[in-house]
């Protein structure tokens, strides 16, 4: 596994993922609890990744040209869509597939709650 981790992520003749750190994520985003199993340890936790996500969403609460019901399009890694699914999709929401590229995933967002209660999956990899 190491020897995989660095020929897909080192900088050409690197030895680590040091140089790419920023640009390259080892494993998946809500699979890795532990930095242990992974070669550089630079995984992150299911807590830092929550965290990014939510700031992520924080930056379009805090836009002040955006208006309570505006449209906002936000593009985003399967992997993404998928754990928010996970975590505030009700229980008939279908997560047995990932959603295919170029899927449309409906979300209402109210930014007034706290984050773990502001997510609403309308629809989802349609």
């Amino acid at each position: 596994m190491p020897r995989a981790c660095t020929a897909a992520g080192a900088a050409p003749g690197g030895q680590n993922l040091q140089p790419n750190r920023r640009e390259v994520r080892v494993g998946g985003p809500r699979v890795i609890f532990s930095r242990k199993p992974i070669p550089f340890h630079d995984a992150e936790s299911d807590e830092e990744y929550w965290t990014r996500v939510e700031g992520a969403f924080r930056l379009i609460a805090d836009n002040p040209n955006l208006k309570d019901g505006d449209d906002v399009l936000q593009i985003s890694h399967g992997n993404t869509l998928l754990s928010l699914g996970h975590r505030f999709g009700g229980p008939d929401l279908d997560l047995n597939e990932r959603p295919a590229n170029g899927s449309v995933t409906v979300i209402d967002f109210d930014t007034d709650k706290p984050f773990g209660e502001a997510v609403t999956i309308v629809s989802y990899g349609k």
